[in-house]
């Protein structure tokens, strides 16, 4: 058979005669084969005993027309009752049945017989693709395996939710549209990994009892540029009133697919029907008008502004390169909308109208170009290499921000980091070809601002996964700084100069933290405030809005609260919360929030409310669908180490309650040592362990020192290979507090070896030997280890030592007891241990100096916050 016989069969012979005509005609058909084929089609429907008869009955009986008998159980799995039955395959709701927890799921099982061998691909496809998709807007994938008859399944999350346009019938327009959104979010995930949909429509995306929108079934979905033939989708499973003019046409399909069934299904949730299908009509109908037929305006169906005549109409055309460019775009502007800006798809709209009478009428019209193009071709000439260059200088832009947006992606998956390394080279040569050339172009100068922002945060800053490469991102945020200086001083209202200032400023404020440059610290906190109010001010925000500025100043309250500055990062702190609101995208925001409001009333003092203030930060990291697993676990397990802190964190402002206080830190370890040993060069992961088994090393020396040097073994093994200041320095007051568990097991020699091995680590940052050291430094901590340790082998003189230079390094810093809570426990903690070192030497005149200081500087405090307990623990305990 000719070969372009027999594709052109296989792509109509499932159709029904009306379809095969529209598609002939759709596709302009040679006469001739189409002849052919109708031919083979005409013996094909025959009914004769031919071979061919005899091969459709015997597949018939091979494929089976019936649906096989339900399954009991699926490995852990009790199947409850079919969900729904497609051509693909049936889905059933299952429940756990082993005991291990309570948990409901969506199965879904490949048909046997002939049409796994049909769909199996195609079933397999949805499997890998699923497995490669994590997003809180897509039902998540679980499990995948084989019955023990050797049928494929898929476990699911199973979405209690009703259909997206049912769901919308009782919102507002404003409240359609915030939903519409969550659901391009999703979708434009999916195409951020290579993913389009190809089958969008309201019955795929349930909405759940939070109000949360969940995308369903990608069984028909590909992966861009995979050896599937991208025009066929032979089994016909698309639904017409939301399928592209180029799928029923049987076109190349991509991106601009998933566009044209968004737009449809905007125009459902707004009007509520879809675009084309009218009272009485036909499937066939239906298929021509989406071909040829131009939707009715919104507007005359629903009393909704023009503009969204435009976004929709927009999201529609006909010929997919007249469509928005991406998901992102489509979103863009219904959020002008919401907004009250202008919405681009109305600025284009006449062009598109231009062209669309272009090809109608070309004759006439080329006439006319052709006498206007003789009377512009100087200046085309004159112009024309500036355009190029121009165009070129653009396709170099938005590929910097491409492959910087590709880092987003990538940054949650474990063994990434690699990857990542090459994704920050390439986008640091293409922003340093872009930085020459911005200066008089102001939005120009504020896009590469914000790709510089954004490879800092790869390259080094410490709000999520980075490779620690802090002094790169700090010349990274510099070159950002200078671009928006420029654009600020021609325009100092600008709402996207102002939020990227802002963030800038967070970013040297919290290198400047972690590097212990305290003026440094205080100068950028006090710009990203200013920056964020300012933000705020331009006019009316949107809930994206409030939770970027509310971010801000919680990292604002949270350096605050570094540099001992409680009252401010208090206030701060509450008003992160204030901006907050209640509002869904700002859970994790408001968290955080309250996490950092929670240090401070701590280091307060006000223990009880710095609990009930980390229970409200647990209770709402622990509601939100995180993007990614790396996020999840860092944002908890964050929250968890603080919350193990106000309980019993060991010789430090607590509740006195260690026993409380191991569960919490070991969950809080656990979630970020196990992510942590994915992958081998992700730093983030890292440093949450390690402050939490720095907190829980600690309570457990006392308690079980075997189980503390298992906790303390881990996490050194974690950071070793990581040089940064940071990581250097956590893994000398690791190896300092180790030293106390391997004493209480007998292995002291050990020990000391460790504390050798701190105190280079500590020469190595020019830490020690110093002229003076924080109170809370990591210098302190590691003589306050080595003081203890000498005293629990016997080395009294020489603990006495090491108390009296830690107590005067101390001093040298100027601490400020009398009016800061940390400094006062810390001192006062010295001022203990070195009095009982001195008893123990029989000097019993220090001895009773240093119990008076101590006595002294807690009766100041008891002036200060009279019936705080742990003030009165502190001033009863000898």
């Amino acid at each position: 058979m000719n070969r372009e016989v027999e594709n052109l069969f296989h792509q109509v012979v499932e159709l029904s005669p009306p379809e095969r005509q529209i598609y002939f005609e759709a596709n302009r058909v040679d006469a001739e084969l189409r002849h052919e084929v109708e031919l083979l089609l005409q013996f094909d429907d025959h009914e004769t005993d031919t071979l061919s008869q005899s091969v459709a009955i015997l597949t018939k009986e091979w494929v089976g027309e019936k649906e096989p008998p339900e399954p009991e159980r699926c490995g852990p799995y009790r199947l409850l009752r079919a969900l729904g039955r497609g051509g693909m395959g049936t889905v059933y709701l299952a429940e756990r049945a082993d005991g291990e927890i309570e948990q409901r799921v969506a199965i879904k099982f490949l048909h046997p017989g002939g049409h796994a061998m049909r769909f199996q691909d195609r079933f397999l496809r949805e499997r890998q693709i699923l497995a490669t998709l994590h997003h809180p807007g897509i039902a998540r994938l679980i499990d995948v395996g084989h019955t023990l008859e050797g049928r494929p399944f898929l476990v699911m999350d199973y979405i209690d939710g009703t259909p997206i346009d049912a769901y919308a019938e009782k919102l507002d327009l404003r409240e359609k549209l915030a939903l519409f959104l969550r659901v391009c979010d999703a979708v434009s995930y999916a195409h951020g990994n290579l993913v389009v949909h190809r089958d969008l429509k309201p019955s795929n995306i349930l909405v759940d009892t939070s109000g949360n929108p969940k995308l369903l079934d990608f069984g028909i979905a590909k992966i861009m540029d995979d050896s599937l033939d991208q025009t066929q989708t032979q089994e016909r499973l698309l639904t017409p009133e939301y399928a592209s003019p180029e799928q029923i046409r049987g076109g190349a399909q991509n991106t601009a697919t998933d566009i044209y069934s968004l737009g449809a299904i905007l125009y459902k949730l707004v009007a509520g029907r879809s675009p084309h299908l009218a009272p009485g009509e036909t499937r066939e109908q239906l298929m021509l008008a989406v071909c040829d037929a131009e939707a009715t305006p919104l507007s005359s169906l629903a009393n909704v502004p023009r503009d969204l005549d435009f976004i929709a109409a927009k999201a529609l055309r006909k010929e997919p390169g007249e469509r928005y460019r991406s998901v992102d775009s489509l979103a863009d502007d219904v959020r002008a909308f919401l907004q009250f800006r202008p919405v681009r798809a109305r600025s284009g709209n006449a062009w598109y109208r231009m062209r669309k009478f272009t090809r109608r009428y070309w004759i006439p019209v080329t006439a006319a170009v052709l006498v206007v193009a003789s009377l512009s071709a100087g200046l085309y000439l004159a112009n024309r290499e500036r355009a190029i260059a121009q165009r070129r200088f653009t396709q170099v832009r938005r590929l910097a921000n491409k492959v910087l947006a590709l880092d987003e992606v990538i940054r949650a998956l474990p063994g990434s980091t690699q990857a990542r390394q090459e994704v920050v080279a390439m986008s640091q040569e293409y922003l340093a070809g872009l930085s020459a050339d911005v200066r008089s172009d102001q939005d120009l100068a504020l896009e590469v601002a914000r790709a510089y922002l954004l490879l800092a945060r790869a390259q080094g800053v410490p709000t999520a996964a980075n490779l620690g490469q802090y002094a790169q991102a700090e010349e990274s945020l510099k070159k950002a700084e200078a671009l928006l200086d420029s654009v600020l001083r021609r325009s100092p209202h600008n709402a996207t100069a102002l939020v990227t200032a802002a963030a800038v400023a967070q970013g040297r404020m919290i290198l400047a933290d972690t590097d212990h440059r305290h003026k440094d610290t205080r100068d950028q906190a006090r710009k990203t405030a200013e920056y964020a109010e300012a933000f705020l001010a331009t006019g009316q925000r949107s809930p994206d809005d409030f939770n970027k500025a509310a971010a801000l100043l919680t990292n604002v309250a949270l350096a605050e609260k570094n540099l001992h500055l409680y009252e401010d990062s208090i206030r701060d702190a509450r008003r992160a919360i204030q901006v907050a609101g209640t509002y869904r995208e700002t859970r994790v925001s408001a968290a955080a929030a309250y996490s950092v409001l929670a240090d401070s009333l701590r280091f307060s003092g006000n223990l009880d409310g710095a609990l009930q203030a980390i229970r409200e930060a647990r209770g709402g990291v622990e509601q939100v669908e995180f993007a990614g697993e790396a996020l999840r676990r860092a944002e908890i397990s964050s929250v968890l180490w603080r919350e193990g802190a106000i309980l019993g964190a060991a010789d430090t402002i607590n509740l006195n309650r260690p026993g409380d206080a191991i569960p919490v830190l070991q969950r809080a370890f656990d979630l970020s040592a196990e992510w942590a040993e994915k992958d081998p060069k992700e730093i983030t992961g890292r440093i949450n362990a390690a402050n939490a088994a720095r907190l829980l090393g600690r309570i457990l020396a006392d308690r079980d020192p075997a189980a503390s040097l298992v906790i303390y073994n881990r996490v050194l093994r974690l950071l070793n290979g990581f040089e940064t200041a940071k990581t250097t320095r956590e893994k000398a007051e690791l190896l300092a507090g180790s030293s106390i568990a391997l004493l209480r097991v007998d292995r002291g020699r050990e020990g000391q070896a460790r504390l050798d091995q701190a105190f280079d680590l500590l020469r190595q940052t020019k830490d020690y030997p110093a002229k003076q050291a924080g109170p809370d430094g990591e210098a302190a901590e590691v003589l306050g280890f080595f003081a203890a340790f000498l005293t629990a082998s016997g080395q009294m003189e020489r603990a006495a030592q090491v108390y009296e230079e830690l107590l005067t390094l101390i001093m040298a810093s100027n601490p400020d007891p009398e009016n800061d809570l940390p400094n006062a426990a810390r001192i006062s903690l010295i001022y203990q241990h070195l009095a009982d070192v001195d008893r123990r030497l029989h000097r019993s005149y220090q001895a009773t100096a240093l119990d008076a200081r101590r006595a002294e500087l807690w009766k100041l405090w008891q002036n200060k916050l009279p019936q705080n307990p742990f003030v009165l623990h502190q001033a009863a305990s000898r």
